[in-house]
């Protein structure tokens, strides 16, 4: 059953319809069963007897948590408690859409969402791995979408922590941290146990600050890990953090180059870790002319997330489409991103006369 505080937020969220209307998807697809405030009557129903469905089910994962309706929410309600915690319920019934349901097994087979061999991990920067220490103070965790994906915006950030001298390392085998099982099937004992292994990795390897480039990773290690009990004991900062202060510190200079661009947050780095100007300070050290989209920082719509993709490809086919249209009232013709997400999906639907680039590989390239 539901928990205290999630039977308070969907009771609260229920009759209320004042996010609907910047809800990405709901926006996307004006299904009245795509708003916050529809999820929270299903979830009332469920606690007050009702059978939980396969369709219900399916509707709670029809969602980004990208927390747009929490932040914009007076009263200050976070409708993600309740819509995780119906994933969890979802999984442990067995109701879980197929599709979703194949992604936590791929999880836990191969540890990454994508099914792909473990053995692979790493092997498109392979080049760039020898050399490195076994140990250093300062350690990269990538993260599977740049490493099975994206793997440019990976070779890009490890060649800038090499141009700024950086001392560092990564994992080999990097394990899973565990923040796409949460997503997946609610913050329950198994996530805690997946992020167990990998604190307890971090801390073996003896480093004292952890760059994370995947933004829901750096979100659970931040947020999660001392709510669970989990000591970790490096400090952790993320990639557009901690380029922005060798930026500051004068260990990487750039040349200022003829840019003229527009940029889509993430939705997670700015509303759920209050990371906004990082980026935006790689942009001015380039001198780029930038032009902000309608809903930007906080308020940023939201083009989708990597699970949702692989899971609900229709549903991100729309908000990305819809992303671009921002992008292109902009008059730029260029749409950058910091974040192996949202790259990722943004190139999914990239139109017919924009480009699209990432601010790592960017800023590597002019540095």
């Amino acid at each position: 059953m539901f928990s205290d505080k999630a039977v308070k937020t969907f009771e609260g969220c229920r009759f209320c319809p004042m996010c609907r209307h910047i809800c990405p998807v709901g926006l996307v697809t004006g299904n009245e069963g795509n708003t916050p405030r529809a999820k929270a009557l299903l979830a009332n129903y469920v606690a007050r007897g009702m059978k939980y469905s396969a369709e219900m089910a399916s509707d709670m994962y029809e969602c980004y948590l990208c927390y747009a309706c929490a932040n914009s929410c007076e009263s200050g309600y976070e409708p993600p408690i309740y819509i995780r915690e119906a994933r969890t319920m979802a999984a442990v019934e067995g109701l879980a859409p197929p599709a979703v349901q194949k992604l936590i097994d791929n999880l836990e087979k191969t540890d990454n969402i994508f099914g792909l061999p473990k053995e692979d991990r790493l092997a498109a920067v392979a080049e760039l791995i020898p050399g490195l220490p076994d140990k250093a103070d300062t350690l990269l965790y990538i993260g599977a979408t740049a490493i099975y994906k994206t793997p440019d915006i990976a070779a890009a950030f490890i060649k800038l922590l090499k141009k700024a001298g950086i001392a560092f390392t990564v994992m080999l085998d990097e394990p899973s941290s565990g923040a796409e099982l949460g997503d997946l099937i609610g913050f329950v004992d198994e996530v805690r146990q997946v992020a167990a292994k990998c604190v307890s990795r971090f801390n073996e390897c003896g480093a004292k600050e952890i760059i994370v480039l995947d933004p829901a990773s750096a979100r659970l290690f931040k947020q999660r890990c001392e709510e669970w009990g989990l000591k970790l004991r490096a400090g952790v900062i993320s990639g557009t953090a901690y380029i922005a202060r060798l930026l500051k510190d004068e260990k990487l200079r750039p040349h200022i180059i003829d840019l003229s661009a527009t940029f889509q947050d993430d939705s997670i780095l700015t509303r759920e870790l209050d990371e906004t100007e990082a980026p935006r300070e790689i942009m001015a050290a380039l001198g780029i002319n930038l032009k902000e989209m309608f809903l930007n920082r906080k308020q940023v719509k939201s083009c989708g997330s990597v699970l949702a993709h692989e899971s609900m490809p229709r549903l991100t086919q729309l908000t990305g489409q819809a992303r671009w249209a921002d992008a292109l009232r902009t008059g730029r013709p260029v749409l950058l991103t910091a974040s192996p997400d949202v790259y990722y999906v943004m190139k999914k639907t990239q139109p017919e006369g924009m480009k699209l680039q990432d601010l790592f590989v960017l800023l590597e390239q002019n540095c």
